[in-house]
């Protein structure tokens, strides 16, 4: 009798585990922001070097940081990160032939989506500063048989980094070289903080170059942007949906077998993905002050049903599929926040899809959490009278609650 539920419950248990690497509080989050640096050796212009940094993480504080994204002013913008350039200017030394190249500030590109996302290391928002170098750095593979500009070319180059300058770590720096497919990376840390001479030249150089750790770090940074697209989405719902977790606990409670609980979860599932999408193609509005009110009911809605019903009748599924209609405007109106765009106005449908995923997982987890909790009582008699209707009456009246305030708010 008890080994189903105790299965289902350690079952619970590994995927809350799982879930929970999607919680900033647990995570070592540095891999998702690390720094990168990018050599690029001029040909017919001088070299620049580009530096990709999450500022609101390391030398700025994330008010700072939004304050400079959000000025509209490009020099005003300047002048707040004027101390921030001169200190990555100082602290990232780069060697041509074993002799300094100096270099200035020439471009700055500052990107946010919200506060809340500088502060959140699962989310970086990255800055990007570029630099050229002042000697006319070129490659001696870039010019050739050019002998005339022979004098400003280098055969190799290395990075340095202050030891009194503190990135988010681990540092990616890509070297570019003419005759290679691939720039040259070196993986660099808080104590390790030199490449070495890389070699520009030579674009015969392999793997060998480049450590076991580096490869992984490269592999790891392709999977950066929908490791960061299924947090978003499963942040707004754990723990900052406080709304939604509350609607699935009501779920939840109506007594019924597993299967047709996750009946009710699947048809609330499709109806807020079809709303998230019309929402964000602007098809259909989604004004915070009806949505939000309406969530609120929704959720006093299914509690007080758990009281009276005893099975899953067919108009419970269909409200439950018109509430997940209106649960959609609201993931619509948090992810009107962030940037689903690329620059050409293109919807970047797999973002839209890694968030939805990421909703999902989120709901899967406060039933699984719920399941590891009381699972082990579904079937005992004294549930529905001692577990599932008080927290229904609890759940309805946190959810009047939030209804009146979003209304008179």
């Amino acid at each position: 009798m008890l080994i189903a539920p105790l299965s289902l419950t350690r079952f619970a248990m590994i995927w809350l585990s799982l879930a929970a690497v999607f919680m900033p509080q647990v995570v070592n989050s540095h891999i998702l922001n690390m720094t990168e640096i990018t050599v690029v050796p001029g040909d017919q212009a001088p070299g620049v070097i580009r530096i990709t940094i999450d500022l609101g993480q390391s030398l700025m504080t994330p008010e700072d940081y939004w304050a400079a994204s959000t000025e509209p002013d490009k020099e005003k913008r300047k002048d707040i990160v004027r101390i921030i350039v001169g200190q990555l200017n100082n602290g990232i030394r780069v060697f041509g032939d074993g002799k300094e190249l100096a270099k200035a500030f020439a471009n700055l590109e500052l990107r946010a989506f919200s506060l809340e996302a500088i502060k959140n290391p699962l989310t970086p928002q990255m800055a990007v500063l570029e630099f050229t170098f002042q000697a006319g750095f070129v490659s001696a593979a870039a010019t050739g048989a050019l002998t005339e500009v022979a004098k400003n070319t280098v055969k190799d180059i290395a990075i340095e980094i202050a030891d009194d300058l503190e990135l988010p770590w681990p540092c990616l720096v890509r070297i570019e070289r003419p005759l290679a497919k691939l720039p040259a990376s070196r993986l660099l840390t808080e104590d390790k903080r030199q490449t070495g001479a890389v070699a520009l030249q030579d674009g015969a150089e392999s793997e060998a170059g480049t450590d076991w750790l580096t490869r992984a770090t490269l592999q790891f940074q392709s999977w950066v942007g929908p490791i960061t697209w299924l947090s978003l989405g499963f942040q707004h719902i754990v723990p900052n949906g406080l709304d939604h977790i509350a609607f699935v606990m009501g779920l939840y409670f109506l007594s019924l077998p597993l299967v047709k609980l996750l009946w009710q979860i699947s048809v609330f599932t499709l109806a807020h993905s079809i709303t998230l999408l019309l929402a964000t193609f602007n098809v259909i509005p989604a004004p915070a002050n009806i949505v939000e009110p309406l969530i609120a009911l929704s959720i006093v809605y299914v509690a007080m049903d758990n009281l009276f019903a005893k099975r899953l009748r067919r108009m419970r599924v269909s409200v439950v599929f018109g509430f997940g209609l209106i649960h959609g405007l609201g993931f619509a109106s948090s992810l009107s926040a962030l940037s689903v765009f690329d620059d050409a106005g293109g919807l970047r449908l797999h973002d839209l899809l890694l968030f939805n995923v990421g909703v999902e997982l989120g709901q899967l987890s406060v039933i699984l959490g719920l399941l590891v909790l009381l699972g082990w009582a579904r079937n005992a008699s004294f549930y529905k009278e001692r577990i599932a209707d008080p927290f229904s009456m609890g759940i309805a009246g946190v959810g009047l609650y939030w209804f009146v305030k979003r209304v008179f708010s």
